[in-house]
């Protein structure tokens, strides 16, 4: 994978961060709640890893609109010598979920984390909404730190409607965030999954109804939908460290009773063991440790169905439909990665819920009655020393 730095060419890759180096002693402490460092008496320098919230997707309440999932948090990164004794640690909350009132919501923003004042990293932007071309969410920024990357935005959507973006995946050790796929063509009811630290997910391109693509891996990216594409299952997602990538799925058949909950899965990404790669931390041994995306899947019956989680660092798939009744999911995406959304025709009464980003990921594009869209993931600071 190569890193999304977006630096001169000019840098060699031993001025990148190494997000596997064992810093001083190696102890570790990680905030996934504001509150307070209190440096060690014999600690002469810290490493701190700061991570932006991501933003959440747009709600879709009327028809005829497109929607555009979350953008990622921002990254920075610092050596801090000869310490004070005690640092303020603010840790951003994701942007909310835009909750089932069936009234058009742009996406939120998430929050700004911070070590004090030594580095901190701005959240991803919310998605938006339009009855044309809905502009993709703009990611995070870091900002002191000695190295700052920006988070993945989020695709545009455009075509006719009922087309939905997925969320961006978060900056980090790894370098800049990927942005979620774009929808445009002249169809209908098309989604993208959400981005991974390795890859965007693909695009939709099509002049056909109800496609979607699979998550962005932790190595590289997923597929494109072209122009007038026939195919169904056997898409691959963005693949992950071990080459694993998750397979798409078509389904025609499915449970007609959807109030007993029951639900048609797509193919989750998988992540390589702890057993061979120990995580320290959130984020440690990426992208070595890293996981495919999420399967997207497509449904032609009036059935629940939910599209393929993603591994760590990877994006969650896309769920779509060709028209009928049932609840689309979009796949949750794993850590860092963005989360997957649905296609669905809300004016005919159809809904689909947005997956959820992973840490200071974005979320995706939801609407229709009684769903939601995607929540942001929230921000995170990681010492060490």
């Amino acid at each position: 994978m190569g890193r999304n730095t977006g630096q001169s060419s000019a840098l060699t890759s031993a001025q990148y961060p190494n997000p596997t180096e064992v810093f001083g002693q190696g102890n570790i402490q990680v905030f996934y709640n504001s509150g307070t460092f209190t440096t060690p008496s014999y600690a002469r320098a810290i490493k701190v890893r700061v991570w932006g919230a991501g933003g959440s997707g747009a709600y879709i309440g009327s028809s005829s609109q497109n929607g555009t999932g979350g953008a990622g948090g921002g990254y920075s990164e610092k050596i801090v010598v000869n310490p004070t004794s005690t640092y303020t640690v603010t840790i951003g909350a994701g942007g909310a979920a835009r909750a089932n009132n069936n009234t058009n919501q742009t996406g939120a923003s998430g929050g700004t984390s911070s070590f004090g004042s030594e580095c901190s990293a701005t959240g991803g932007g919310g998605g938006a909404i339009s009855s044309g071309t809905a502009t993709g969410a703009t990611g995070g920024s870091g900002s002191g730190g000695d190295f700052n990357y920006t988070g993945g935005a989020s695709g545009s959507a455009g075509g006719n409607n009922g087309n939905y973006s997925g969320g961006g995946s978060a900056a980090g050790p790894w370098g800049n965030g990927f942005a979620s796929g774009s929808v445009s063509g002249s169809g209908n009811y098309n989604a993208t999954g959400g981005a991974g630290i390795g890859g965007s997910s693909g695009s939709v391109t099509t002049s056909s109804n109800g496609y979607g693509t699979p998550g962005g891996g932790a190595i590289g990216p997923s597929a494109d939908i072209v122009t007038n594409f026939s195919g169904y299952a056997g898409m691959p997602s963005g693949p992950g460290a071990s080459g694993f990538m998750a397979q798409s799925l078509r389904v025609n058949t499915g449970p007609t009773n959807t109030t007993i909950g029951m639900q048609w899965l797509g193919f989750s990404g998988v992540s390589d063991s702890d057993a061979v790669f120990p995580i320290r931390y959130p984020g440690d041994m990426l992208p070595q440790a890293g996981g495919a995306g999420g399967g997207w899947v497509r449904k032609e019956g009036a059935f629940d169905i939910q599209a393929g989680f993603g591994g760590y660092g990877a994006g969650g798939g896309a769920a779509c439909s060709n028209g009928t009744g049932g609840n689309l999911i979009g796949g949750r995406g794993g850590m860092f990665g963005g989360g997957g959304s649905p296609g669905i025709d809300t004016g005919n009464g159809y809904s689909g819920n947005g997956g959820a980003g992973g840490i200071a990921a974005g979320g995706g594009t939801g609407g229709g009655s009684g769903q939601a869209s995607g929540a942001g993931g929230n921000g995170l600071v990681v010492v060490e020393w």
